[in-house]
């Protein structure tokens, strides 16, 4: 089916149409914690025609993830760094060995994972985490910052005292994710899709949340080679952009902060729909 033949039609709420796939088979089919990411900035309502399109192709499978009857889920980060911000500077100039610390609050279940990535041979990243039970989303406590520097001495990243992590971002995303299977060519892919978009500084208090509704980052987390999925976001008019949402949030967040390699996805985030929202809107 054609992006022209599906134009005009009245395209299904996001994922009603797919069959669910749950964590467990979801985690089992695409073991993706070391992988290449490839991000794409969609406009809200191109993702009907994207699904749509990805669910039509015959010679595919397209499922998502479903839990307790949900398919959206909403996610919290907040992410650490130093006063001077070693590990924003270390991605924003593409530092072979760097890494991201986050902590990741998953509201719909309230469980809280700490979470370190850094890079891997050929471009891939490499994800650690660690949950932290009944922990602070905002403290890493001695329990993460001893987690942070065993990973730092794994990955020879020297310079950064994890004991000098303070919470410099929050950021607040609603997020669907898909699994892909290419029967035809044996690929297979995880793609998350992140609406809702909002940054504030630190631990995010509530007058500081800054909103950017008018556009989503679809991100496709599989091996080197291009997959089914990307085809399609490149024919809706999309291209792969070098974001992330520390790099860019902070940007977003801390005006006077270095945009480094972010400068062209700050100035499309910035370009899209934004408001400055109470406390109500930033607890999705």
């Amino acid at each position: 089916m054609s992006v022209a033949s599906l134009a005009g039609l009245a395209v299904p709420p996001l994922t009603a149409a797919l069959a669910p796939i749950g964590l467990d088979d979801l985690v089992g089919r695409t073991a993706l914690l070391s992988r290449v990411d490839r991000k794409y900035l969609v406009a809200p309502q191109r993702l009907p025609e994207f699904i749509a399109l990805l669910a039509a192709d015959p010679d595919s499978t397209t499922r998502v993830l479903e839990l307790e009857g949900r398919r959206e889920f909403g996610y919290r980060s907040v992410y650490f760094d130093t006063e001077h911000l070693q590990l924003h500077r270390a991605a924003g100039q593409g530092r072979r060995r760097r890494c991201k610390v986050r902590t990741r609050h998953y509201l719909d279940s309230d469980q809280v994972w700490l979470e370190v990535k850094s890079r891997g041979f050929r471009r891939t990243s490499v994800k650690q985490r660690i949950e932290l039970p009944d922990g602070d989303p905002a403290t890493l406590g001695p329990i993460g910052r001893a987690f942070v520097a065993d990973v730092m001495a794994e990955h020879e990243i020297s310079g950064v005292d994890p004991d000098a992590l303070v919470p410099v971002l929050t950021s607040s995303y609603r997020r669907t994710t898909l699994h892909h299977r290419d029967r035809a060519r044996g690929l297979e892919s995880r793609i998350t899709i992140d609406t809702e978009l909002g940054f504030a500084t630190g631990r995010g208090d509530p007058e500081e949340w800054v909103w950017r509704h008018g556009t989503s980052i679809v991100e496709v987390k599989a091996g080197p080679a291009t997959v089914p999925a990307e085809w399609l976001l490149w024919r809706l008019g999309s291209r792969p952009v070098s974001i992330s949402k520390y790099g860019a949030g902070l940007v977003i967040a801390r005006p006077g902060t270095r945009e480094m390699k972010w400068h062209r996805a700050v100035d499309r985030l910035n370009r899209a729909q934004s408001t400055t929202v109470s406390g109500g809107r930033a607890g999705r």
